[in-house]
């Protein structure tokens, strides 16, 4: 059996009825499924998000570990209600609401998922950021052909720090309609 496979959430993955506006389909939903799946895997005490956009990733890493510190950065570019939205899905969950362009440092942390800027500068300058200091890194949207930026900055970031890339993308056709994420595993804690 696929390996990602024996990860995937059965009955405990209680997502719930959609939310007025809520528009997502099935890919999105996998999406959330594999994210949760990870942080069930991994079993992070602490979460950072890059891009939090509705607050989506940030429910399904929540409902994975419940009992984890969790904290979401955006820089409100999508739409200036960002926040309300995401604080209404996840409580629990520190917001902050800049670019991420403008950290310098993070404090350590267990798992980080990316999913801000999608031009290879941007994400680049995240990965950068943030693999020095946290021990698993999750990229949201990693594809060659949908979205380039984020793939070639993860081959770079991969290149740059000698970390192993794990694909799981949408061709594989155990998981359904998928967007594609990358995991770049065994990250040491930087200085």
């Amino acid at each position: 059996m696929h390996w990602l496979m024996d990860l995937m959430p059965g009955s405990d993955f209680q997502w719930g009825e959609p939310e007025p506006g809520d528009n997502f389909g099935e890919h999105h939903l996998n999406h959330l499924r594999v994210l949760y799946a990870l942080c069930k895997f991994y079993e992070p005490d602490s979460i950072l998000e890059f891009g939090v956009r509705y607050g989506y990733s940030l429910k399904a890493m929540h409902l994975a570990r419940p009992a984890a510190q969790l904290t979401g950065i955006d820089n409100g570019s999508y739409t200036s209600f960002w926040d309300i939205k995401a604080r209404a899905r996840v409580p629990a969950a520190k917001l902050g609401h800049r670019d991420t362009r403008n950290l310098s440092r993070i404090e350590p942390v267990d798992f980080v998922h990316v999913d801000a800027g999608h031009r290879f500068d941007e994400c680049l300058a995240d990965l950068m950021l943030v693999l020095p200091r946290a021990k698993v890194v999750v990229v949201d949207d990693y594809h060659p052909a949908n979205h380039p930026g984020v793939w070639y900055a993860v081959e770079e970031a991969s290149r740059i720090t000698g970390c192993d890339v794990i694909e799981i993308c949408e061709e594989d056709s155990l998981i359904g309609p998928f967007k594609g994420m990358a995991v770049i595993d065994g990250v040491p804690y930087g200085s």
